[in-house]
C-alpha cells in the first residue's frame, strides 16, 4: 500500500522549505510506509536524504584551515603563513578548541560549515602510573567517585595521605 495523502484516514502536514512546499502523512509505524520516507509535492518518488558526511578530526580541521589560508595568501599577497600541525592529536584538539572559543559566533558557524570547527573532546589526560594506583587504592578505601578521587589526587599532588584528608573534607556536611 502506497503512502496516500488524499487518504481520509491519514493526517497530513505541509510546509514549505527554501521555497519547495512539502506533504507529510502520518503513517503506521509497522507498515511498509513507516519507513520515514519524504515525497515533495507533485513527486511520486520518496525524497532520498544522503548520509551526512563523518565529521572531519582535529587535524583534517587544522589541514582545511591551514590550506584556506594559503589559499588566501596566494591570492592577496597578504604576508599570512599558518605552521604545520603539531605532531600530537590533543594538542592539535587544544589549538582547535582555543581557536573555537576565540571566534566570535557568526564566523564560528562559517568555519564549522566550510572547514568543520567545532568543540573537540579531549581524551582524558593520562595519569602517571602511581596516580593510576593511588585511585585503586582510594577505591578500595571505600571512595567510590572516580572523579572526586581524581580531583583530590590532582589537589594532593599524588600524595595518599593529602588526598584521603581532602576527600574526607568534601564528605562532611
Amino acid at each position: 500500500m502506497a503512502a496516500n495523502p488524499s487518504d481520509s484516514s491519514w493526517k497530513t502536514l505541509s510546509t514549505t522549505y527554501a521555497g519547495r512546499a512539502f506533504n507529510f502523512c502520518v503513517v503506521d509505524a509497522e507498515s511498509c510506509e513507516g519507513l520515514w520516507s519524504f515525497y515533495p509535492e507533485g513527486c511520486p518518488d520518496p525524497l532520498i536524504l544522503e548520509a551526512a558526511d563523518p565529521m572531519p578530526t582535529a587535524s583534517e580541521v587544522y589541514e582545511r584551515l591551514q590550506s584556506m589560508v594559503t589559499g588566501l595568501q596566494e591570492s592577496t599577497g597578504l604576508p599570512l603563513t599558518l605552521a604545520d600541525a603539531p605532531e600530537n592529536e590533543e594538542d592539535i584538539i587544544g589549538i582547535m578548541n582555543k581557536l573555537h572559543e576565540y571566534l566570535p559566533h557568526a564566523i564560528k558557524r562559517i568555519a564549522m560549515k566550510k572547514i568543520g570547527l567545532r568543540q573537540f573532546e579531549q581524551s582524558s589526560p593520562q595519569l602517571p602510573k602511581e596516580w593510576t594506583e593511588l585511585m585503586a587504592d582510594l577505591e578500595e578505601m571505600g571512595f567510590t567517585s572516580q572523579e572526586e578521587n581524581l580531583s583530590a589526587v590532582q589537589a594532593a599532588n599524588g600524595n595518599l595521605k593529602q588526598a584521603v584528608k581532602i576527600l574526607v573534607r568534601a564528605s562532611r556536611p
